[in-house]
């Protein structure tokens, strides 16, 4: 590890992911801004991840630091790599994203232009489908009430999470959002930057996870009381519904192709 303190601490969490580690890993070797370190939390992975990992290890130069343990989820891991990032700016960018070969650049070309009172930095992120661009999409933090920001375009002071904690264990997939709502309610504040800064991958998703995705957040804005009581429930009841009858749905479709 080189003795100065990096500007930035970037964390990858990762587990099983040998089929994308490698788009992540490359994208931080090609940075063009170098005066970071790179954490990754690997939660023993059983594929070949950890391979790939120490394949990119000395290519880094003593700035890439690898844990490998098992975690109690996601958010336990990006709170592991917190713990022991010593950069100015935290960003977590998750195996199945990547950065733009500029965003550490793009990053400190604002902070260092005046704008480092700013508490969290965010901008747009690209999606991709099938291998293919599908769109462009950026959450103003004016909107957070709708939706949160990307989180892999997010690059968040260690005094924040020094000051506020790091990721609560009470949601699976949603609390980086309720880091967001967090943070606005203790007076952080936020700069958007119009610049490209990650690339996210839409394949793979799942069904379960984005009902599970769409509790935790309904549960977030109740809350933070952006959702009234009888609003919560009514989202609630009318989610669980969904699922009963896309289940019911599903099985009866089954049936018949059988009888088919």
């Amino acid at each position: 590890m080189k003795s100065e303190t990096p500007f930035f601490s970037i964390i990858t969490v990762c587990y099983n992911a040998q089929k994308t580690i490698s788009k992540t890993l490359d994208s931080l070797l090609n940075q063009s801004f170098e005066n970071f370190e790179y954490i990754v939390i690997d939660g023993a992975s059983q594929d070949g991840t950890l391979s790939i990992i120490r394949s990119f290890e000395p290519l880094f130069h003593g700035r890439l630091r690898v844990v490998s343990e098992p975690d109690a989820g996601i958010y336990d891991a990006m709170n592991k790599g917190i713990a022991i990032a010593r950069g100015q700016y935290v960003g977590l960018v998750n195996s199945d994203d990547w950065y733009e070969n500029n965003t550490l650049e793009i990053i400190w070309n604002n902070v260092s232009s005046g704008h480092g009172k700013y508490d969290i930095f965010y901008g747009i992120q690209n999606f991709y489908k099938n291998d293919q661009f599908y769109k462009a999409e950026c959450v103003h933090h004016s909107f957070l009430n709708e939706a949160p920001l990307y989180h892999a375009t997010c690059f968040i002071s260690k005094k924040t999470y020094i000051r506020l904690g790091s990721y609560a264990l009470d949601y699976k997939l949603a609390s980086d959002y309720e880091y967001f709502f967090r943070c606005r309610s203790n007076d952080c504040t936020f700069s958007y930057v119009p610049k490209v800064l990650a690339n996210f991958s839409l394949d793979g998703a799942t069904t379960q996870r984005k009902i599970q995705s769409m509790l935790e957040t309904y549960q977030i804005k109740h809350l933070y009381g952006i959702l009234s009581s009888f609003t919560y429930y009514s989202l609630i009841f009318r989610l669980i519904l969904n699922g009963v009858i896309n289940h019911l749905r599903n099985k009866f479709d089954r049936i018949i192709g059988k009888k088919r």
